[in-house]
């Protein structure tokens, strides 16, 4: 595949790149937020600006344990500096969905060339629960930012002992850990154990330099541990979830995450279904879901005819996606945009596939196309999440 497989198609690949990414700047604009966890988040930030606090979690004047400091420290950083208003907390955001973007893009390039890399990037800009995370600014669009910068580095680190590859790897993969805990190393490290697992490389686990970089990565998120030690286990006289003597530093480290897991922490679910996600999957991934179908047909169909590498590069997408996908299946604790961190892999996973379509059938697919570029942009901000998030739970 040369870099003029898509030929005429590049231009309007790249426009709506751009146009998707714009509908997702849109939120910047509005005067008001009217997400739930948007505007939890942005009180939660607004008082360390206010009160000059910027280790405790406040809400309502009590201490609140839930999520990591990262996502708060980023929007006051952004109320201190621009003043408090929609457009400050939004920016972070749409910041980190960007660099998702950057990271998708240049994963893709470790991959494959140029067109194959700019529809990802396009299927990436475009997915509607990406989007809708960006837009309404859940603690996803920064987790999704960090898990694909982090990936490329460490990517990068298996191959080329650069320091400053470890040293982002460990900064991006601490982040991801001070937005939504311990679990998104999981995410992070997946594609890599796969992929070690299928090269039969399994001295990686046991080497020197990826116990050094799990090491820097535990330094970074140090900043997490010792404001969750000043807030919780210092005070233990605090009361958190109605009772007394709770270490934040646990709850961070196992209630907040395995807890949920095995419905043993201060917050559970008993309502789980092991289908859950695949459902959200069918309209959280559109317009691309049956792009992705086909893709993992396309590559199951035509594994011995692929060359190491390939396969070597298919492993490590897959398992990227579906470790993490199963793993919040299995959970009875689950959240429709949960799942939203594995989506820029599946991305990657689709667009060989596109570009290949795009070779065999151009007038089909350039024709197909066409209704996708002036219906998909239109429908996307208009309040499709509540019909379909209706459908869901009436399927089930």
């Amino acid at each position: 595949m040369t870099l003029t497989g898509l030929g005429r198609l590049r231009p309007h690949v790249v426009v709506w790149t751009v146009l998707a990414l714009l509908v997702n700047a849109m939120p910047l604009l509005t005067p008001i937020l009217n997400e739930g966890d948007s505007v939890l988040y942005a009180a939660l930030s607004q008082h360390m600006v206010v009160s000059g606090n910027w280790n405790d979690l406040i809400l309502d004047g009590r201490d609140w344990l839930d999520k990591p400091h990262f996502p708060f420290w980023l929007g006051a950083l952004s109320f201190q500096a621009l003043g408090v208003s929609v457009f400050a907390y939004m920016l972070p955001g749409f910041l980190f969905h960007l660099l998702g973007a950057y990271y998708t893009y240049r994963i893709a390039r470790l991959f494959d060339d140029r067109d194959t890399a700019l529809v990802a990037l396009l299927v990436y800009a475009s997915a509607y629960h990406l989007m809708y995370t960006t837009t309404a600014l859940k603690a996803e669009a920064f987790l999704t930012g960090s898990i694909m910068a982090a990936c490329y580095h460490w990517l990068r680190f298996d191959t080329h002992h650069r320091m400053k590859h470890v040293l982002l790897g460990a900064v991006f993969s601490a982040m991801a850990v001070m937005t939504k805990g311990v679990f998104t190393l999981i995410t992070i490290g997946s594609g890599l154990v796969c992929m070690w697992a299928y090269q039969s490389r399994w001295r990686e686990l046991f080497r020197l330099k990826w116990w050094l970089a799990g090491l820097l990565t535990a330094v970074c998120v140090t900043p997490e541990l010792l404001a969750l030690y000043r807030q919780f286990d210092a005070h233990p006289e605090k009361t958190v979830f109605n009772q007394t003597g709770v270490s934040g530093i646990r709850f961070f480290l196992w209630d907040s995450q395995f807890g949920r897991f095995f419905n043993t922490g201060p917050i559970t679910n008993q309502a789980g279904n092991k289908l859950f996600f695949v459902a959200v999957f069918l309209w959280a991934f559109l317009p691309w879901v049956a792009a992705f179908g086909a893709a993992c047909w396309h590559a199951v169909r035509g594994w011995s005819e692929r060359h190491v590498a390939w396969r070597s590069r298919w492993v490590y997408l897959a398992g990227s996606f579906a470790v993490s996908f199963v793993m919040f299946s299995l959970t009875s604790f689950q959240l429709d945009y949960y799942t939203v961190i594995v989506y820029p892999f599946a991305a990657l996973m689709c667009a060989p596939w596109l570009v290949s379509a795009f070779l065999k059938h151009p007038v089909g697919l350039r024709d197909g196309c066409k209704p996708l570029s002036a219906f998909s942009p239109s429908c996307w901000p208009c309040g499709w999440h509540g019909k379909l998030a209706m459908y869901e739970l009436e399927w089930f």
